[in-house]
């Protein structure tokens, strides 16, 4: 709840990824909410056939689930994305398992693979020990809050300057 409230104005008409999707909460309650699109990864088969029945319960046909890696699907889709076929991201989910080292790969290839859209707003759900200082240094926070042992953010991926400090 605290994350749609943060995100109040930008779901409507949005294109989202629901990057390690698990139950897909987080994207159907996107579309709910009148995002464009959704597009739901995730590495478990029953997890993707859950989010399937779940968007056929709603009967929308506006999400599409991969059972694929969340770093695995990023590379393989880059063609994609390189032809058009796949527009850049204005919303994006992160929410991988913790303690698997997963979340700072995709970051780098959501970042360098033109994945996201300027001004997109990245959500990530990380442990407390995740180090901020490995993002993107144009990716800000936006908003945060701290909860046991995890950490979440919204961060705005602002304008990209070549020059700028690293």
């Amino acid at each position: 709840e605290t994350l749609f409230n943060w995100l109040m104005f930008d779901v409507e008409g949005a294109r989202c990824l629901d990057l390690f999707a698990g139950s897909g909460a987080l994207g159907l309650e996107a579309l709910s909410r009148g995002a464009q699109e959704v597009d739901f990864v995730d590495a478990n088969p029953r997890v993707c056939s859950d989010i399937r029945a779940n968007l056929g319960k709603l009967g929308s046909d506006k999400g599409r689930v991969w059972h694929s890696a969340a770093e695995a699907w990023l590379r393989a889709r880059r063609n994609d994305l390189a032809s058009g076929t796949i527009a850049p991201y204005g919303l994006v989910f992160l929410d991988p398992p913790f303690h698997q080292d997963l979340l700072q790969p995709c970051i780098h290839l959501l970042e360098t693979g033109g994945w996201l859209a300027e001004n997109a707003k990245i959500y990530l759900e990380a442990e407390n020990s995740f180090d901020r200082s490995k993002l993107p240094y144009h990716w800000r926070v936006h908003k945060e809050k701290d909860v046991g042992n995890k950490i979440f953010l919204l961060l705005i991926r602002q304008p990209y300057h070549p020059l700028a400090p690293t």
